[in-house]
């Protein structure tokens, strides 16, 4: 079951980030587990740190990715190459209604 519906913030825990020199995260997405169609990579240099937490922002999800069940991993890259896949997770898309129209008039 998926609990997550138009997410917002991603966080991606790795204590080696600074041992092992990570310049950035890729975050994969796809529609099928462990199959992913789409990558975005992000500088750690972009995320909030806590500890061992890399927190990241999410803006307008619901308008890039198709609506539907979506599955994501993320993946470390340093000078030496780029890491296997993290745990996946599962998210929904729900795009949202329209808005209210703004006006109406009957004659």
């Amino acid at each position: 079951m998926t609990a997550v519906t138009n997410p917002t913030t991603f966080t991606i825990t790795d204590a080696n980030v600074l041992a092992e020199g990570v310049s950035s995260f890729t975050v994969d997405f796809g529609t099928a587990s462990g199959q992913y169609s789409l990558h975005a990579q992000i500088p750690v240099s972009s995320l909030s740190v806590s500890g061992n937490n890399y927190t990241g922002t999410i803006t307008n999800l619901h308008q890039t990715l198709a609506a539907g069940t979506w599955f994501a991993a993320a993946r470390a890259t340093n000078a030496n190459g780029t890491s296997g896949e993290s745990p996946e997770v599962s998210f929904a898309i729900v795009p949202p209604p329209p808005s209210n129209p703004t006006g109406f008039i009957v004659a």
